[in-house]
């Protein structure tokens, strides 16, 4: 039975590809949209980029002419993710035709609150802060702490943004541009004590063609590798 990608809290997961540009890209808009649009993507946006999401704002395609994202703040299944994240690709293999894959990616981020006790991101939280509380002469107090790693899984480079926070109200990292996606209550409620782990997992082998088994079978081996990361930190990621 497919189980949840990641059980609470989790909020936000984006997979990205990289193509050769294509230039003439409001000609192929139409086509994509229409067949986003029957998969039940009906919100159109064009700011800059292009968005599509599904009527709820739970999840949404972001794409240009060099670029495919699909991005949710659902908790959703591992499966049910990489279905949805295929029909885009799909719809960019039809329309534009892109010759070459020039990189892959994935993106997840947990948060976790110092009263939530059954998550183990909240035990590592935990951890964390007593060791930074340590190394701060009194009457100091702990503000925040940020830290970046950067690691080799076999073929997999990983990087881990780790963010401690010892008050104010949990926010989406500047780098992410999730204003339009709809949040569940319990992370717009995270008010004081909380971490965040945000881990994004890429292919060494960057370019190669642009055909859709092998793009199906490198996405679902950066799910395992992410999943493998988040195992090795006592956090259970289906």
């Amino acid at each position: 039975m497919d189980k949840p990608m990641q059980p609470e809290p989790a909020y936000f997961t984006i997979a990205q590809i990289q193509y050769n540009q294509v230039i003439n890209l409001d000609h192929y808009v139409p086509g994509i949209q229409d067949r986003l649009r029957k998969e039940g993507y009906t919100e159109f946006e064009r700011p800059q980029d292009i968005k599509i999401s599904d009527p709820e704002h739970r999840r949404e395609f972001i794409f240009d002419s060099r670029s495919l994202a699909l991005q949710t703040t659902h908790n959703t299944t591992s499966g049910d993710f990489h279905g949805e994240w295929m029909k885009g690709v799909r719809a960019i293999h039809e329309h534009m035709k892109p010759e070459i894959m020039q990189q892959l990616g994935l993106r997840q981020l947990h948060v976790a609150s110092s009263d939530n006790s059954e998550h183990a991101l909240t035990r590592l939280f935990a951890n964390s802060l007593k060791q930074l509380q340590a190394n701060i002469p009194p009457p100091a107090t702990l503000a925040y702490s940020r830290s970046q790693t950067g690691m080799l899984i076999n073929d997999i480079y990983v990087i881990n943004n780790m963010s401690i926070n010892a008050f104010g109200k949990f926010e989406f990292p500047e780098s992410i541009q999730a204003q339009s996606l709809k949040v569940a209550d319990y992370f717009r409620g995270i008010e004081g004590e909380h971490i965040v782990m945000d881990v994004e997992v890429s292919s060494l082998q960057e370019s190669g063609p642009f055909d859709l088994e092998h793009i199906d079978r490198k996405m679902l081996h950066l799910h395992g590798s992410i999943g493998q990361f988040f195992k090795s930190s006592g956090i259970t990621v289906a």
